[in-house]
């Protein structure tokens, strides 16, 4: 199955190199994990689930550390695929890219550092405020920002309810059309929401499991629905 792969891959290895080293004294043994073990990723449940394997094990054995990366600025097998509506939408989710010199540098840190797993992710700091203002923001990171879900968010959605209230049936599909089509470019990072053919089915526009789940989210923050 898919799950067993991505096991077998991570944690299945893992566990044979613990077994093979048991006994010897290494100077450290490292586990390089990922963020979605702590923070999840939506559409990879394997995935998260291996990496989340490795930083049990690291509180398992003695003197062994799991770094949990967050997203590298050089391309790798994770992250080479990706788009520029892939590399917008990680920027919005508040992940700021590791590069090579930060990445070493947090490396040196963790092995100083006592703790068996830890999570070496930059985030900025903004993007981690906006979400917060806009309700979407992780509960697990909520306190790493004092901004707080704004109020006036319920006075833009029954501002949206009024006007629709007032208008007339085909006012209310093109008010409704354009705020889906406004938003769907938000999403998928393009420029010019005008030039995004309602007709065409979302698939075709660019949209993924991934890219639909932020689209739903958007569209209920603006809707309240």
């Amino acid at each position: 199955s898919q799950l067993d792969t991505v096991l077998s891959a991570k944690a299945d290895a893992a566990w044979h190199l613990h077994e093979l080293t048991a006994e010897r004294e290494l100077a450290a043994f490292v586990l390089f994990s990922s963020a979605s073990a702590t923070l999840g990723n939506p559409g990879q449940a394997n995935y998260a689930a291996a990496n989340a394997v490795l930083d049990a094990l690291a509180h398992h054995r003695p003197g062994a550390t799991s770094l949990a990366w967050g997203y590298w600025d050089s391309p790798s097998g994770m992250t080479a695929h990706l788009n520029e509506v892939d590399q917008a939408r990680v920027t919005r989710t508040a992940w700021n890219p590791i590069t090579p010199d930060r990445g070493l540098a947090l490396f040196d840190s963790a092995l100083a550092h006592p703790r068996p797993a830890l999570l070496p992710a930059p985030l900025n700091s903004r993007a981690l405020a906006r979400q917060a203002r806009h309700n979407t923001l992780p509960p697990i990171l909520s306190a790493l920002t004092t901004a707080r879900p704004q109020a006036a968010s319920s006075g833009g959605r029954q501002s949206l309810a009024t006007r629709l209230a007032a208008q007339s049936p085909d006012q209310q599909r093109h008010t409704l059309l354009a705020l889906v089509i406004t938003t769907t470019a938000t999403v998928l990072a393009h420029p010019d929401p005008a030039s995004l053919d309602p007709d065409r089915p979302f698939k075709d526009l660019g949209i993924d499991s991934l890219t639909a789940l932020e689209l739903r989210n958007a569209l209920a923050q603006h809707t309240g629905l």
